[in-house]
């Protein structure tokens, strides 16, 4: 099953354990294609505004998180060239199997967040890359 699979030595289900714990306004779904997705709705710091995410688990991958709602601006610094936002400094930092989205992934996405929505208003990205 695929809430047994191990991403060494972490469960998919210790994720949607935690996620449901710590978000959980956040649904996970378990896919045919061997990933888990969470989607929810986080609201923005700055401007309180709401946004729509969807993360994608696929064992031994990095995860990949998008804002659905609303559309990010495909000019946008730091956003990867198949949608998802750049969330670590990848030369610096690797995802982790073992680490937990709930802690080491969402607490980066509003942060991502108040930085686009600063570049939108100011044309400039107040950051190098989110939370290192």
């Amino acid at each position: 099953m695929l809430f047994d699979k191990e991403l060494n030595g972490l469960k998919f289900w210790d994720q949607v354990i935690t996620m449901s714990k710590k978000y959980p306004q956040f649904k996970h779904g378990m896919h045919l294609d061997k990933t888990v997705s969470f989607n929810g709705v986080i609201v923005s710091t700055l401007t309180g505004n709401p946004f729509e995410i969807k993360i994608i688990l696929k064992l031994n991958y990095y995860p990949s998180t998008y804002i659905i709602n609303p559309v990010i601006r495909n000019d946008c610094p730091h956003l990867n060239y198949h949608g998802t936002i750049c969330l670590f400094d990848q030369k610096k930092v690797l995802w982790q199997n073992h680490w937990l989205i709930a802690e080491n992934l969402m607490p980066r996405i509003p942060f991502w967040r108040v930085t686009y929505e600063t570049w939108l208003e100011t044309g400039l990205w107040l950051a190098d890359e989110a939370i290192d």
